[in-house]
């Protein structure tokens, strides 16, 4: 092989060398960038969430902190924390031995049926061990009936935590709707007029009462609803 053979083969291997390294490059780079660029909208996509979040937030706040009364969302927030205070607020002083009785009860019902539950657990626990040292007071239960009882204090128990849960969840939404109903416009506008009227039908005739419901505007010269 001559010399310059030599070199034209040095030349196409350095040529291909650098055209692989090239190649490399790019494809190790490329998924990089990629990354890159899927982490910046990622990122972004936190960041307008975060930012939507913090302005509902920073909007409720602002309307429990609004002076305005009825303050419905104020109502609300007063009695998801407190219950009844919302109906305080709303002055339906009324609604207070509701609110305490259905919460009382059911309070009595979660700890009435964990304390039966717990001691029906324990006795099934006696039975099944086999240790000699753990009785089993009720003796006169078996195994079956004293696992029935267990678990129907349990289902007991439980039914009273959602119940307890969905009761404080309506009194705040009971102080919301109230606060709203008080701000209605209820004046004398609306009137109802009963009169006497009378029917025909077919040959026979017959008396019967006339219901009218007036809005007292000066621009109805005639009654809107008549029944």
């Amino acid at each position: 092989m001559t010399i310059k053979n030599w070199v034209l083969f040095l030349l196409l291997i350095t040529i291909f060398g650098v055209g692989s390294c090239m190649a490399q490059t790019t494809t190790s780079t490329q998924p990089s960038k990629v990354d890159n660029t899927e982490r910046i909208l990622s990122d972004s996509t936190q960041l307008l969430q975060k930012d939507t979040v913090e302005k509902v937030r920073f909007k409720l706040i602002k309307s429990i902190l609004d002076k305005k009364y009825p303050n419905p969302n104020r109502a609300a927030a007063m009695s998801l924390i407190i219950p009844g205070s919302g109906q305080i607020y709303n002055k339906k002083y009324w609604k207070l031995p509701i609110v305490y009785g259905a919460l009382g009860g059911l309070g009595y019902l979660i700890v009435d049926s964990s304390s039966e539950y717990r001691s029906f657990r324990d006795a099934y626990t006696a039975v099944i061990d086999d240790d000699p040292n753990t009785i089993n007071p009720f003796s006169t239960l078996g195994e079956s009936s004293l696992l029935s009882i267990r678990d129907r204090f349990n289902k007991r128990r439980q039914q009273g935590y959602i119940f307890f849960a969905l009761t404080w969840i309506l009194n705040s939404l009971d102080a919301y709707v109230d606060a709203h109903l008080n701000s209605f416009d209820v004046s004398e506008d609306i009137s109802m007029i009963v009169n006497p009227v009378g029917v025909q039908l077919g040959d026979s005739s017959g008396y019967g009462l006339s219901l009218r419901f007036t809005y007292q505007d000066n621009t109805h010269t005639q009654p809107p609803f008549i029944y």
